[in-house]
C-alpha cells in the first residue's frame, strides 16, 4: 500500500475542513433562513393588527360623530321595554286634555317585506275617547307631536249628546314602531 504524502494529508485535511465548513454554512443559512420565516409571520401578524386597530378606531371615531343620528333615530321608536311607558303617555295626554280614554286592545305585530325588520315590531292600539270636539282635536294634534313615528286612523267621531252637554266619541288606530 502506498503511503500517504505530506501534500495528500493536507489536501485530505483541507477538503474535510471545507466539507465541515460548507456543512456549517448550510446549517446557518437553514437556521437564518428559519429566523427569517418567524420575522415574516410576526411583521404579518403586527400589520393585520395594526390594520385591525386602525379600524377600531376608525369605527370608535364614527360612532361617536353618529351618536347624536343615532340617538334621534332611536327616538323615533318605543324601547323594547317600553310600552307600558307609551300606553301611559296616551292615557295621560287624553286625561290632560279632560278627555275620557279607554284602550280597547293592543298588540304586536311582525313588519314583513321591510329590510332589518328582525330589529322591531308594530305597536297597534285602538283606543276610544269621550270629551269635546276641540279635546279631541288637540290630543290627535299632541298625539302627532310624540317623538315617535306614529300613524293613526280616524275609525270615527260620533256626536254623543247627553244631559251634561255635546260631547264626542273618537275611536283612533295607532300604529307605532318598537324595538324587539
Amino acid at each position: 500500500m502506498k503511503r500517504f504524502t505530506k501534500h495528500h494529508k493536507t489536501a485530505v485535511t483541507l477538503g474535510v475542513l471545507v466539507a465541515l465548513a460548507s456543512l456549517g454554512y448550510y446549517l446557518l443559512f437553514q437556521a437564518v433562513f428559519a429566523e427569517i420565516a418567524k420575522t415574516a409571520e410576526i411583521l404579518d401578524e403586527v400589520s393585520r393588527e395594526e390594520r385591525l386597530h386602525g379600524t377600531v378606531v376608525a369605527n370608535e371615531k364614527t360612532l361617536v360623530e353618529l351618536q347624536d343620528d343615532l340617538e334621534l333615530l332611536d327616538s323615533f321608536f318605543i324601547p323594547a321595554d317600553g310600552v307600558v311607558d307609551f300606553i301611559e303617555s296616551v292615557e295621560t295626554l287624553a286625561n290632560n286634555r279632560n278627555l275620557t280614554i279607554d284602550v280597547r286592545n293592543v298588540s304586536l305585530e311582525e313588519i314583513s317585506n321591510v329590510p332589518h325588520a328582525n330589529l322591531a315590531e308594530e305597536l297597534r292600539m285602538r283606543i276610544e275617547t269621550r270629551g269635546s270636539w276641540q279635546d279631541n282635536y288637540n290630543f290627535l294634534t299632541q298625539l302627532e307631536h310624540l317623538p315617535y313615528h306614529i300613524t293613526f286612523s280616524l275609525s270615527g267621531m260620533q256626536n254623543l249628546e247627553n244631559t251634561e252637554g255635546i260631547l264626542w266619541q273618537g275611536s283612533f288606530d295607532l300604529t307605532v314602531l318598537k324595538l324587539k
